[in-house]
């Protein structure tokens, strides 16, 4: 699908259902699309019989949707369910590359193979799980982008040290919240980061955080999603 006809599918799904999340300009449609999968020229998506199985199980379970019956009984662990695709998928890569399977197939130079997100986005995908397979400098050879954003951002996050706790406290507060639509008016996104990296600037404070935190939570006119991210920095920085 082009990028006028997702803005145009975006348009409609907003008059339809008046989501917010459909409410985007053109240029915020251009912006999301920015490293999208679907932008190589060439993509294969096959899975065996069985696997298909399991996977079309795990998706109707995580989203909620029991409308899939497998051929024969299926046993899923509780964890694979808390986001451990990944793990097992970085391990497959890494497998694959250490018994030469790699080695077997007609590559480039800059051939690389990684784990990317359909459920979280191409910003999980370029921001972290491409780096779990792929070596740094190959990883900015064949992205070279990626390179500027992570200086760029390495950059506000030095910056961002030199300030006062407080404020470091509403700067990435203020970036997770607005990140929403994705735009270039938001740090996280602008240099292809997610919320996550906001989240770990504050983590790294350390204790010297949580009196700021306790005090940010005794507001009145709090959100639910800054509520929930200080909750959170009190138990992650307790632990």
């Amino acid at each position: 699908m082009g990028l006028k006809r997702y803005y145009e599918n975006y348009k409609k799904k907003f008059i339809e259902t008046n989501d917010s999340f459909y409410d985007r300009s053109f240029e915020q449609t251009k912006i999301s699309l920015r490293f999208s999968e679907g932008d190589f020229d060439f993509s294969f998506e096959d899975l065996p019989d069985q696997l298909n199985d399991i996977m079309s199980l795990y998706y109707c379970i995580n989203l909620k949707e029991l409308n899939y019956s497998p051929e024969q009984d299926t046993i899923i662990p509780k964890s694979l369910m808390d986001h451990q695709l990944y793990f097992i998928g970085i391990n497959v890569i890494k497998r694959l590359s250490e018994f030469g399977y790699f080695k077997i197939l007609n590559t480039t130079d800059d051939f690389v193979a990684y784990v990317s997100s359909a459920e979280s986005g191409d910003y999980l995908t370029y921001s972290t799980l491409m780096r779990k397979t792929i070596g740094l400098d190959t990883f900015y050879l064949v992205f070279p982008e990626e390179k500027v954003n992570d200086e760029e951002f390495l950059k506000i996050v030095q910056r961002q040290k030199s300030k006062s706790v407080k404020e470091q406290l509403e700067f990435w507060l203020s970036q997770i919240k607005s990140n929403k639509w994705r735009t270039d008016d938001n740090v996280i996104s602008k240099y292809c980061k997610t919320d996550y990296h906001a989240y770990e600037c504050l983590v790294n404070i350390g204790s010297g955080l949580l009196p700021y935190v306790t005090e940010k939570l005794n507001e009145s006119d709090l959100s639910e999603e800054e509520r929930y991210i200080c909750e959170e920095l009190l138990h992650d920085i307790n632990i």
